[in-house]
């Protein structure tokens, strides 16, 4: 098992991705650049309160290719779509304690990009996030969500 938001972590979900194999039949053509923007919040033991975690994931034809943290976000031009929002909340969608898509549309994660596109492949989108929630082994060493009650609420 690895540490959530781990280097470990996002390399095994990212063979997760890649161990599916009917990913790259269903999944639209050509390279998805998302950016997942995981601020810090006063509940997460993970992600420091003044602080950010940066995480950039491209799947090309269905195959993941890069998912690691960077520095800092990407340009505006080198990405397709954008999930921001408290670390509480894609923590609650990592431990399975909150639906990934009722996140987005309760507004817990900000989401931005080409929403057309976005809700035709919705499916696809939720069974990628749902590889980390169903079948990535987490290890949580400073407890797992909730956090003594602690809540975001949505918008």
């Amino acid at each position: 098992m690895a540490e959530v938001f781990s280097a470990a972590w996002l390399a095994r979900w990212a063979e997760l991705i890649n161990s599916d194999e009917g990913l790259p039949g269903r999944a639209p053509p050509g390279l998805w650049r998302i950016y997942l923007r995981i601020e810090g919040d006063s509940a997460s033991p993970y992600v420091p309160e003044d602080e950010g975690l940066h995480v950039l994931l491209h799947l090309q034809d269905g195959r993941c290719t890069r998912l690691e943290t960077s520095e800092g976000p990407p340009g505006p031009r080198e990405l397709d779509f954008r999930f921001s929002g408290p670390a509480l909340v894609f923590e609650e969608v990592a431990a399975g304690q909150r639906d990934p898509v009722d996140a987005g549309l309760e507004g817990g994660i900000e989401i931005a990009g080409d929403m057309s596109f976005l809700l035709r492949h919705a499916e696809l989108v939720k069974e990628i996030v749902e590889l980390y929630v169903q079948r990535l082994e987490t290890d949580w060493p400073r407890g797992r969500p909730p956090y003594g009650g602690a809540t975001v609420s949505a918008g």
